[in-house]
């Protein structure tokens, strides 16, 4: 893994927008790759000087846009089966594509928004959003929206970092973490909504 950082980093220092577009891309198609390190290196030449924020920012959701399609499409056309027979080999896995499907399922394009500000999720959500029949207009405006927002942060933060962009993903833990939680316990609390209402259905079919 630090082999590729490194990699996208010194793409970035050889290549400059094109290496943040390719940083991105590559983070979303193998979610391994952390977002916090690419866009910190990036935000970090951004404060001194030698990248532009609106301009890397930009390069950013390009590349977030030309990894979500893809993997939106192999959604729609694959599905579940996709994950089940290659997930392995790309870092994804069934329960965080269950967490992704039920997120989704239960928010909708909210889901997609969100989802970009927490990892794994951000690149998973693309494949439960296309085999439940999402527009690909929408998905992709709500995609560039949350991921804007998400990277633009990062960026901000690696350019007031400095030398010490590095600290970019410690700083923001602290917030990511209960983050998941809460969305772990949302999705607990839809569980047993449905299930709750369900069974007094049954009851009342019983009954009649």
């Amino acid at each position: 893994m630090d082999y590729i950082i490194n990699f996208i980093i010194d793409l970035i220092n050889k290549s400059g927008l094109f290496g943040v577009f390719v940083g991105v891309f590559a983070e979303s198609i193998f979610p391994p790759i952390p977002s916090e390190a690419i866009l910190g290196y990036a935000g970090f030449l951004v404060g001194n000087g030698k990248q532009v924020f609106v301009l890397t920012l930009l390069a950013s959701i390009l590349g977030k846009l030309a990894s979500s399609a893809p993997i939106w499409w192999l959604g729609k056309k694959y599905g579940h089966t996709f994950i089940h027979s290659y997930g392995k080999y790309i870092g994804y896995t069934e329960k965080e594509y269950k967490k992704a499907e039920s997120l989704f399922d239960k928010y909708g394009y909210a889901a997609v928004f969100v989802s970009q500000f927490i990892p794994l999720v951000r690149s998973l959500i693309s494949i439960p959003a296309g085999s439940l029949g999402t527009k690909f207009v929408p998905f992709m405006f709500w995609t560039a929206l949350g991921a804007g927002i998400w990277n633009a942060i990062l960026i901000y933060l690696g350019s007031k970092l400095g030398e010490n962009w590095l600290q970019v993903e410690e700083i923001l833990d602290p917030v990511l973490n209960p983050l998941k939680y809460i969305i772990i316990l949302s999705i607990l609390v839809f569980v047993v909504y449905q299930a709750t209402k369900i069974w007094r259905i049954h009851k009342k079919n019983r009954v009649v």
